[in-house]
């Protein structure tokens, strides 16, 4: 008696061409999903950067009369070294870096709103909380890139002259600062910090076009639209963090009405004047002018 011998068949180049289209088509629709859902991890990360130096920055307003950083006078008016007066309440190097900032030795990710700034002909001190109008919708710190290190750290005392928080001759302070729009028609006033002279100018704004800016301003951006997701993180000036899109934040310098929605020229020549905080245009949802 004979025994059946049953021949086992592998695929056939058909089957395995079939196969190999269904595999593509998978991974064509689930990598946007997971690019998606890696870029939304990073732009959570970035945003509990923020969070923790908003704590950072309502604990020093506490210790310092309910005022915030003063800055160093790096570039009248620039307002920079922000983040080495505040280092002792983060207490880590890692907390000023975005996920999303890929210049090699860029300690410092976000830039302070120069208008928090008060010049006082010879350095800069700042406002107090009581000063502003409506601190939930005033801008304190938005987000940039390529604010390389070179000669500063945000993490030596005060008392070192390599200190982002040294006060001396006004060219310590690296860490950023600016208006998001130009003032006096200088590129420079707009964005300050390490970075902004070098060629190509490696320090921008990573928030996409803000409200009020102009063609001439866009050279000082990286991209049209903010590196998370369309928008960018802010933290405001009653220390809570948000996501929002370019349009919706209005860049300038500070308006002298509460109710004029800005992207006129400020009689005095500083500028463009940002959106008061009471602007009747219910698409603002945030401001550079404090008030």
């Amino acid at each position: 008696m004979k025994r059946r011998i049953d021949k086992h068949q592998g695929f056939t180049l058909i089957e395995l061409l079939v196969v190999i289209a269904i595999i593509a088509i998978l991974a064509a629709i689930l990598y946007p999903v997971f690019a998606q859902a890696r870029e939304k991890a990073r732009t959570i990360s970035c945003l509990s950067n923020e969070k923790q130096i908003g704590l950072a920055l309502a604990q020093y307003t506490q210790d310092y009369d309910e005022k915030n950083p003063n800055g160093v006078n790096y570039y009248f008016p620039g307002g920079n070294g922000w983040a080495g007066q505040i280092y002792p309440y983060v207490k880590s190097v890692n907390v000023y870096r975005c996920p999303n900032e890929f210049t090699p030795n860029a300690p410092v990710s976000y830039a302070y709103n120069s208008n928090n700034t008060a010049p006082t002909g010879t350095t800069v001190d700042s406002y107090s909380i009581s000063q502003y109008n409506a601190p939930s919708k005033t801008v304190l710190l938005a987000e940039v890139q390529g604010n390389y290190a070179w000669g500063y750290s945000v993490s030596d005392p005060g008392s070192s002259t390599s200190s982002d928080a040294y006060v001396g001759n006004g060219s310590n302070g690296g860490s950023p600062a600016g208006f998001g729009v130009d003032g006096w028609s200088q590129p420079n006033i707009n964005l300050n910090g390490q970075g902004t002279w070098t060629s190509p100018r490696s320090l921008q704004w990573a928030t996409g076009y803000l409200r009020n800016t102009s063609t001439a301003d866009h050279a000082v951006y990286a991209a049209a639209t903010g590196r998370h997701q369309g928008g960018s993180n802010f933290i405001m000036a009653d220390f809570h963090a948000k996501w929002m899109k370019p349009d919706a934040v209005s860049a300038g310098v500070t308006n002298a009405s509460s109710t004029d929605c800005g992207g006129a020229t400020d009689p005095t020549a500083m500028g463009t004047m940002a959106s008061g905080t009471e602007c009747s245009d219910s698409s603002i949802a945030a401001t550079f002018s404090l008030k």
